[in-house]
């Protein structure tokens, strides 16, 4: 599942990267934020769900809405497995650091965030 998602991911991420809208930054921005803080809070499954809508929102910054309608096919469980993983230690703040440096490639325009890991 892993294998398949990350090369979902790097796609999107490349999409959004060439097609975003600034109004689509700020809401990525705000996920985020929203993220961090509920991690600091200690709300792991707010900290999931955040998560998950900023794939989703990725996604939908990339323009393409077949790529949304299969992440869409597949919220339940990637819902399941990010509230699952979310208690292990560190594995929160590691998506968030992921997601900032996501943000920050999509920003820059730049569609290759998965080479600066």
């Amino acid at each position: 599942m892993n294998e398949v998602r990350t090369a979902v991911e790097v796609q999107v991420a490349g999409l959004a990267a060439q097609r975003a809208t600034p109004a689509d930054l700020e809401r990525l921005q705000q996920l985020c934020d929203d993220h961090q803080r509920s991690l600091e809070q200690g709300d792991l499954a707010a900290a999931a769900e955040f998560d998950f809508q900023f794939h989703r929102e990725l996604t939908r910054s990339s323009g393409n809405e077949l790529l949304l309608a299969m992440l869409d096919s597949i919220a339940d469980v990637l819902r399941e497995v990010r509230n699952q993983s979310m208690a292990e230690p560190h594995v929160g703040e590691d998506g968030l650091r992921a997601h900032r440096r996501i943000l920050k490639s999509v920003v820059a325009r730049d569609p290759t965030p998965h080479a600066r890991q």
